[in-house]
């Protein structure tokens, strides 16, 4: 009887060059073989964000709070400065 590959799909948050290099090393392991990319396209309301940040805040300690709050600073700042160079 033949070996059957698994086939793998990829469920990603977003699109971007990082989620591009993780989905091309795996696909680069002989025996894997990518079925589907699927992106996720819901977007929260602000009280469901603020709520998960809240619960996460506590889970965490308040030095997650301050993680995303950087994180969110310097992904503002990146798309800032690519509208910028693309004028």
């Amino acid at each position: 009887m033949p070996k059957s590959i698994p086939k793998t799909a990829f469920l990603v948050g977003q699109n971007d060059h990082g989620t591009a290099a993780v989905i091309g090393r795996v696909c680069q392991i002989e025996g894997v073989n990518v079925s589907a990319v699927l992106v996720d396209t819901a977007s929260a309301c602000p009280r469901e964000r603020w709520r998960n940040l809240k619960r996460n805040g506590l889970q965490e300690g308040l030095t997650y709070v301050f993680h995303r709050a950087v994180a969110a600073l310097c992904q503002k700042l990146e798309v800032l400065s690519e509208q910028r160079l693309a004028k």
